[in-house]
């Protein structure tokens, strides 16, 4: 798998991060902006990671949770919030590993 999907959400008023974190990828993020049934205003994008960018993904949400900014990471139907550095580093390596991972196909080939 050469990049993955990730929905990242983050408080509307604080769209300027995704601004950053696109000219840090080097790609253009589309956002939309919804009202969950909570009522606040959240902003969300969503971000294809590939390995180069795993650093540049790390380091933002690391930011992020030094700020205590909310974000919300979503992948394979899983929401994440409200984590720790430690978790952040979790979340690198499970998009990590997905990315290294050989498909099913290539290991069932003979040789």
């Amino acid at each position: 798998m050469d990049r993955l999907e990730v929905v990242i959400q983050i408080p509307a008023a604080e769209r300027p991060d995704f601004e950053r974190l696109s000219r840090e990828l080097g790609q253009e993020l589309p956002t939309i902006e919804s009202k969950p049934l909570d009522g606040a205003l959240v902003a969300q994008a969503i971000v294809l990671i590939g390995i180069p960018a795993l650093a540049t993904l790390r380091a933002w949400l690391l930011a992020r949770t030094a700020a205590r900014q909310a974000t919300m990471v979503s992948w394979k139907g899983v929401k994440l919030r409200g984590y720790t550095a430690e978790e952040v580093d979790q979340i690198v390596s499970a998009f990590n590993a997905a990315l290294t991972k050989e498909p099913s196909a290539a290991r069932d080939e003979p040789e």
